[in-house]
């Protein structure tokens, strides 16, 4: 990044001496952002339309939601190597992580998508909510 886009976007900067930089994201991140990015616009309409409860329920589920596929991005990374492939004796566990990203992506759109939730459902029914 340039400077001037650096001073426009701290985080692009990437800057390892600044301690108040936001750490680099690894690619699969950036991609889950992306992906993130899509199911809330492709759910804003519907949701807008729901009650303010409902959407801030949904709105903080989502969040602990994306919070949780990105920590298990960090530790699939861990088992990726610069290749691309993962070692055969960690094959199981990333296959493991892998699937548990796909559910909270699902998870993750119901929500905010207005569609049924599971989630929201389960902390309704625990009294929760």
């Amino acid at each position: 990044p340039t400077r001037a886009s650096a001073a426009a976007n701290p985080a692009a900067s990437g800057d390892a001496d600044d301690p108040l930089a936001p750490p680099a994201k690894s690619d699969a991140q950036r991609e889950q952002e992306m992906m993130f990015e899509e199911m809330s616009l492709k759910g804003a309409e519907k949701v807008a339309k729901m009650d303010v409860p409902e959407r801030a329920k949904r709105a903080m589920l989502a969040e602990a939601v994306e919070d949780r596929i990105f920590a298990l991005t960090d530790e699939l990374d861990r088992f990726v190597r610069q290749d691309g492939s993962v070692a055969v004796e960690n094959r199981d566990e990333a296959v493991v992580i892998a699937k548990k990203i796909k559910g909270l992506q699902g998870q993750y759109r119901d929500l905010v998508n207005g569609n049924p939730s599971s989630v929201l459902d389960a902390l309704e029914k625990g009294g929760f909510a």
